[in-house]
């Protein structure tokens, strides 16, 4: 009994916070993604979270999904290269080695977009340019960054380390 009295409690002050939250205090609680506005980067056709992906079943069946095709890798410049390389849906598995540069090895056996990067002339560059302003913003934003924006600087900067 005194568990239901704590329970409707709760919901109680739950929705009595819900009618005190105004929408722009929501927006102030969503932690801000880096916008990236590169145009020409590879938009994958299946992404974590999405029921084609869970349809998949298998990390060999979607590692193949996200293969970017050689013709469309050739096609973008350096920019939307490293955009599609940050964005490829198994990014995050680089940082999972217990040495960065095993991270980074095979995540370049498994990152099409990555291994074309490495081709680039100008790559360096152009990741510089990336990283420089991605502090920026973060310093604009404050501290506050969202998962998704943290893990692509992460992997950026390990990008920048390990590129030959």
């Amino acid at each position: 009994m005194k568990r239901e009295k704590w329970l409707v409690l709760f919901f109680f002050v739950l929705a009595g916070l819900g009618f005190l939250l105004k929408p722009e205090d929501l927006d102030a609680m969503v932690e801000p993604v880096y916008p990236s506005q590169v145009e020409g980067a590879w938009e994958y056709p299946v992404r974590p979270g999405t029921q084609d992906w869970v349809d998949l079943e298998s990390t060999e069946a979607r590692r193949e999904a996200c293969q970017v095709p050689q013709e469309a890798l050739e096609g973008m410049d350096t920019a939307a290269l490293l955009e599609t390389a940050l964005d490829y849906p198994f990014c995050a598995d680089m940082l999972a080695f217990d040495r960065e540069e095993d991270g980074y090895s095979h995540q370049l056996n498994h990152n099409g977009a990555l291994a074309a990067l490495e081709t680039r002339g100008d790559r360096h560059e152009v990741m510089q340019a990336r990283l420089k302003d991605m502090k920026n913003w973060r310093d604009e934003v404050g501290q506050a960054r969202s998962a998704e924006s943290a893990l692509q600087y992460d992997c950026l900067t390990i990008f920048i380390q390990y590129m030959e």
